[in-house]
């Protein structure tokens, strides 16, 4: 999607009334003095600048906190710091800008999944009291549905972690079982606001926004009546 299209479809994703699940929360989220981690696409850089300026209005700029700005991916390429302070850098003046590093050795260890998954996170999230999440939702033929609440787990794991998750069952019933288990390990980083997009087609470039994980559900939606 071209920026212009892009900006205009995420003001009025944000511009409409708030969205409502089965959380019955609503947006924008009470931000005032929170530190906020945005956690973003890191294979989506280009469009993540694009729309964080009307984001950070919503939230609560320019009084907001200084904020982290995080760059995950959940496939194994991730953008060099130097690409995201390049891109985001200008976007975002004096926020702290963090490169997820699945080979990190800082992960903190809340659990495992029910199937034995070590669910290992980045500690950055320890942080963070307010967890943005801000990206493109879309289907992959290796990784299942990507962006939103994926951007944390397996986005934000250690290697360990994923390598864990992909060696679950294969096969469609491998597919639901590890959506299963990262949802189990997503509980541990409950998302509280999101931006999320697709890209054009049938859906001419949609884009929503919602407290929790509203928006999320809405654009897989949305790409299941349009494939």
């Amino acid at each position: 999607m071209d920026a212009p299209r892009l900006l205009s479809a995420v003001e009025r994703a944000l511009a409409a009334p708030p969205a409502r699940g089965a959380d019955d929360s609503s947006t924008p989220v009470d931000v005032p003095g929170a530190l906020v981690l945005i956690l973003v696409d890191g294979a989506a850089l280009e469009a993540a600048a694009a729309v964080l300026p009307p984001l950070l209005r919503v939230l609560g700029a320019p009084g907001l906190r200084r904020p982290l700005l995080v760059a995950a991916s959940e496939s194994e390429v991730r953008p060099s710091r130097a690409e995201v302070q390049a891109l985001l850098g200008p976007v975002v003046p004096g926020a702290t800008l963090v490169v997820h590093d699945a080979d990190g050795s800082h992960h903190f260890r809340p659990g495992s999944t029910s199937h034995g998954v070590p669910i290992e996170l980045d500690d950055v999230l320890l942080e963070a009291e307010v967890l943005v999440t801000v990206g493109e939702v879309r289907r992959d033929p290796c990784l299942g549905w990507v962006g939103g609440a994926g951007l944390v787990f397996p986005g934000l794991a250690s290697r360990r972690s994923r390598a864990a998750l992909r060696a679950l069952a294969p096969g469609p019933e491998g597919s639901r079982l590890r959506w299963q288990e990262a949802e189990e390990a997503r509980a541990h980083a409950p998302v509280d606001f999101q931006l999320c997009w697709v890209e054009p087609g049938p859906l001419h470039g949609c884009a929503w926004a919602s407290a929790g994980r509203v928006a999320e559900g809405a654009a897989r939606a949305s790409v299941d009546r349009g494939s």
